[in-house]
């Protein structure tokens, strides 16, 4: 990782995953800031982001 933000990615995933588990089922239906998502439209565009981000590295 040469840029140096880049070294804050992997605590950022650490802390974004234990909020995640913090939430209730119950609460993945909640609105967020943004009315057009919810909790769990958020989650999931997050870790689908991380994914294709993770997926295009390996491909190179």
């Amino acid at each position: 990782m040469t840029n140096p933000s880049l070294r804050l990615i992997p605590d950022a995933i650490d802390r974004f995953g234990s909020r995640v588990h913090a939430v209730d089922g119950h609460q993945r239906g909640d609105s967020t800031p943004c009315a057009e998502w919810t909790v769990r439209d958020l989650v999931n565009h997050l870790v689908g982001s991380d994914l294709r981000a993770r997926r295009r590295r390996q491909d190179g």
